[in-house]
This record gives structure tokens, C-alpha cells and sequence, in this order.
């Protein structure tokens, strides 16, 4: 087994983040965080069959571990020979291996990212995956700026948010009090379209769980233009969207006919 070429993938650049500062709570949750979002290739003892796929699993020194890598050259060199995998997401791979009382082998020995995770920590992640903030829907009476972010909480949208081009057009982190006296701290979705806001508030669920160092923070969709919008435009922190990019426009087969 040795380390492959090419370029760096998100987990190695998480990875390193994570390493080089491993006192840093938020460094290590956004490691889990990327390895949760990450598409794995999971190393199978036998090929599948009628749905049912058995993991690769050695003892080590972290104890009974599956075998996984985010890219099939980094697979194919830890294996050595053609090997049977199952793609999925990182996710679902915690919830998998959690079942089972299994750790995690990641890129092991092929990859800056190569690390091996006790089976304590995929069924922590598969616990922080489970988590869903609330989708709030009352009108607020008083919106005000964020008091205190938790640390890496902005930075972590903003990566989050840096994939979502076009399905919003901002998010905004604010603090808000309603006419019955409850408060809380929300992420406001401007311009979302209603189809898209159960998967748009899925979607950050873990970056929330993960980043918000135990404090609640619910989501909520707000229409752009709105008076709700525009006060918590002014008072909130806000990240912009990227534009969806525009299709490539595709040249003619052949030149138009001349008449």
C-alpha cells in the first residue's frame, strides 16, 4: 500500500485542518462534518447479493474495522487486487457500521487523510447525523444580531452554503423573540422555493448539529422582499448564495441553411 498522486479531495484538506490543530473543537467537527456529507467506497468482503453487503473487517488496533476510501485508485492501491465495494455516503456508512459495533479504516495508508476511527466514533456520528433542527413558523416580534456565534459555526455555512448555488438566494444567522415570550437564535432562508425547502433544511441539519457547540438553532424560510426579510437583512449576518451557473450554449450541428 502506498500513497497515491492526484489532487487533494475535501477530506484530505479536512484532515489536515484537523491535525493541525487537534486542541481546536471546531477543526475536529468539521472533519466529521465533511465525512459525513463525502461519497465512500466501502470495501466488501464478498460481492452483494440480494442487498445485503458484507463489509472487509480486520482487527487492529483500534479494534473491529470496516475499510473505506473517497476514491477508487486510493481503493484499488490498499487493496492490491480488483475488489468487490458499495458507494454510499458517509452518513449512511456510520449508520452501518454503528450497527454492527464496527470502526472506520478511512484511506489507510493511501492518502493524506489516512486515519483510523473507533467504532465510538461512527456511532457518534450516526447519532449527530440523526439530528434535525426545527422549522420554525412564527412570526417574530423583535429581530436582533446574533449574540455569539458558536466558533466555526460561519465558517462551516459558508462552506455549506458555497454548494447550493440557486436553490436560495441568501441565509441569514439572527436572534429573534416572539410575541409569547420564547427566544432563539435561527437561520433564515430568503427566496427558497417551497419545493425545495425540506431538502434545503436537510441538507444543513448536520452542518448546524455539528457546528453549533450544543446551542439550538432552528431554521426558518422567509420570502425575499419581504418587511421579515428586509429587518433581518439589516440586523443579521448574512451569506449570499452563489448564482446557479448558466447552461453552456451549445453550438448548432450544422450552420444554418442560406436562403
Amino acid at each position: 500500500m502506498t500513497a497515491t498522486g492526484g489532487a487533494d479531495t475535501p477530506l484530505d484538506r479536512a484532515h489536515r485542518a484537523m491535525e493541525a490543530r487537534p486542541d481546536d473543537a471546531a477543526s475536529r467537527l468539521g472533519f466529521y462534518e465533511v465525512l459525513a456529507g463525502a461519497e465512500l467506497l466501502l470495501l466488501l468482503d464478498a460481492p452483494a447479493e440480494d442487498g445485503q453487503a458484507k463489509p472487509l473487517v480486520l482487527q487492529t488496533e483500534a479494534g473491529a474495522l470496516a475499510f473505506a476510501f473517497d476514491r477508487e485508485d486510493r481503493l484499488a492501491s490498499f487493496a492490491e487486487a480488483p475488489s468487490p465495494y458499495l458507494a454510499l455516503s458517509g452518513r449512511r456508512l456510520a449508520e452501518m457500521l454503528s450497527a454492527r459495533d464496527l470502526g472506520l479504516g478511512l484511506n489507510v495508508g493511501v492518502a493524506p487523510s489516512s486515519i483510523l476511527l473507533p467504532a465510538e466514533a461512527m456511532a457518534w456520528l450516526h447519532q449527530a447525523t440523526l439530528q434535525r433542527p426545527e422549522e420554525v413558523a412564527a412570526s417574530p416580534s423583535a429581530v436582533r444580531p446574533p449574540a455569539d456565534p458558536p466558533p466555526g459555526l460561519l465558517a462551516a455555512l459558508d462552506r455549506k452554503l458555497a454548494t447550493m448555488a440557486g436553490l436560495a438566494e441568501a441565509a441569514i444567522l439572527a436572534d429573534l423573540s416572539y410575541a409569547d415570550g420564547r427566544e432563539g437564535t435561527v437561520l433564515a432562508i430568503l427566496g427558497a422555493p417551497q419545493e425545495l425547502t425540506a431538502a434545503i433544511a436537510e441538507t444543513l441539519a448536520e452542518t448546524l448539529h455539528l457546528n453549533s457547540a450544543g446551542q439550538t438553532i432552528d431554521i426558518t424560510f422567509v420570502d425575499a422582499g419581504t418587511s421579515l426579510a428586509e429587518r433581518l437583512t439589516r440586523v443579521g449576518i448574512k451569506i449570499d448564495l452563489p448564482a446557479p451557473e448558466a447552461p453552456p450554449q451549445r453550438a448548432p450541428d450544422q450552420p444554418p441553411r442560406l436562403r
